[in-house]
């Protein structure tokens, strides 16, 4: 070994720094950073197999998942609910209405008959036809509104006050939806012989051989 500048041998230059260095490990705040730094690893591990697992093992997560799709289940069934509701409302006030036009030509044929001062019943005659254009419009809207909710008979109703307000083209169409609602044979039956009954009529749209051919529609019905 090759003698210091200073007369000592190298090993005793370096002594006193290691002495420190053992003199710091047994310093007690020391000891306390160390475990910390044990501590803070621990939680990187933690952490770290915590972000492994499989988002349903996490049970924050799982309950949130399950009451995100709790909420999707309850808002579809309270939709369809109030769906429902709508249509039987509809249907409620489509029956109301179809009621109260025939009410209305029977309201009208008695007045025929007991009022005898023409201008009275003139008079009498405008208010009735006024209120049946009415319901007849918001009949045909609540119709619209219904699609494939509208029974045969419902149809078929709304088409013979088409009739008497003389709008032929929409009696044609609303007995040919009668006859694709019906639901059973005599109801079909019942829906062609009105088409056919229809095609026979003094109208623009009068049309023998097809009133045959519904006629027959309707024999071929009760067949079945």
């Amino acid at each position: 070994m090759l003698p210091d500048p200073m007369g000592l041998p190298r090993n005793a230059l370096d002594a006193p720094s290691n002495i420190g260095i053992l003199r710091d490990m047994d310093d007690p705040s020391a000891e306390s950073e160390m475990k910390l730094i044990r501590d803070q690893i621990d939680e990187l591990q933690i952490a770290s197999a915590e972000k492994r697992k499989p988002w349903y093992r996490e049970p924050s997560t799982f309950i949130s998942f399950a009451a995100f799709v709790a909420s999707i289940i309850t808002f579809v069934i309270s939709q369809g609910s109030q769906e429902v509701q709508d249509v039987r409302a509809r249907k409620e006030h489509l029956e109301s209405l179809l009621t109260n036009l025939v009410a209305l030509q029977e309201e009208l044929a008695e007045a025929s008959r007991t009022i005898s001062d023409p201008l009275v019943f003139e008079q009498h005659s405008a208010m009735l036809n006024q209120k049946n254009l009415v319901y007849l419009e918001e009949a045909e809207l609540l119709v619209d509104q219904l699609g494939k909710n509208v029974s045969s008979s419902e149809y078929n109703v709304l088409a013979s006050e088409m009739l008497i307000v003389s709008n032929f083209r929409k009696a044609e169409n609303y007995l040919a939806k009668g006859v694709g609602a019906a639901q059973d044979d005599l109801s079909r039956a019942i829906a062609y012989r009105n088409l056919a009954q229809f095609y026979f009529m003094p109208s623009q749209f009068r049309n023998f051989d097809q009133g045959r051919k519904t006629f027959q529609a309707s024999v071929d019905a009760m067949k079945d």
